[in-house]
């Protein structure tokens, strides 16, 4: 009897010591907020992330700050959330990038302004997705959303793009080009893009659900087996084409209405 309670009492003691450390080093999402209040749990300088497990914010004036000297990255922790909450303008020819490998999403809810010609990049392949309320985001340099989504391989929660503002999304770089390397989802918006002469808006793969999408300038298709416009196979896309016809691909339930491209057209097939 005495054997068989200090047998019972072994291993409650022996699952403990496992159990406990395994608790006490459970990591917490941290996520960081961009806007106008004073900064507060961040660690500063050219890659700006939470000092700790507890959700921090991040002052713009003091991200400005940082971007006059430098490029910058901005990385929330252990999957955690970037929020863009405030409009934020910088003018300095330096690049800002959202989020790295331990950061799980993004949302923009205002303004992104950069009067340089300063990069807008959220290019982690990591990300689970990018939302976008804000209804302009303006750049001198490239802009890039996504980076390496597989239309054979993702899901619409996988390094999705999602436009979700009220009055849609206006993009513009100056001076550079603009490229969704993601699946993107317009959530019935309209999509405005325009780029510099001789750079080109380029979608690298699956498009659906917009209202209407106009592009000022050249425009690059990728992928567009997984297109759906609301435009017949026969119905040209005018102007230079790649390795495809001179044609969208078919589309059985049109999900983006019109499509609208001022400049050349080019085409690349996906997978």
């Amino acid at each position: 009897m005495k054997r068989k309670n200090f047998t019972t009492d072994f291993r409650r003691l022996l699952c403990a010591l496992i159990l406990v450390p395994a608790c006490s080093f459970t990591l917490r999402a941290a996520n960081i907020t961009i806007n106008s209040d004073p900064s507060s749990g961040v660690t500063l300088g050219t890659t700006i992330t939470p000092s700790s497990t507890t959700d921090a914010v991040l002052n713009i004036d003091e991200l400005i700050h940082q971007l006059g000297a430098g490029n910058v990255t901005v990385a929330a922790t252990d999957g955690g959330k970037i929020i863009v909450a405030d409009d934020l303008s910088w003018d300095s020819n330096y690049d800002l990038t959202l989020g790295d490998d331990a950061t799980g999403s993004v949302e923009i809810n205002a303004s992104v302004t950069a009067t340089g010609s300063g990069k807008f990049l959220i290019p982690d392949k990591k990300l689970k997705h990018v939302r976008i309320s804000a209804n302009k985001i303006s750049t001198g340099g490239n802009q890039v959303y996504g980076n390496g989504y597989n239309p054979g391989l993702g899901t619409a929660n996988s390094d999705t793009v999602y436009i979700t503002g009220a009055s849609g999304l206006a993009l513009n770089a100056s001076s550079g080009s603009i490229t969704f390397d993601a699946y993107v989802r317009g959530s019935n918006k309209n999509l405005h893009s325009e780029t510099a002469s001789g750079q080109q808006t380029c979608f690298r793969n699956e498009v659906n659900d917009f209202a209407d999408i106009t592009v000022n300038g050249d425009v690059l298709l990728g992928g567009v087996r997984k297109w759906t416009l609301g435009i017949s196979r026969t119905t040209p896309i005018p102007g230079k084409v790649g390795n495809s016809s001179n044609s969208v691909p078919d589309a059985s339930t049109p999900t983006v209405e019109t499509f609208t491209v001022t400049g050349k057209t080019s085409f690349y097939r996906g997978s």
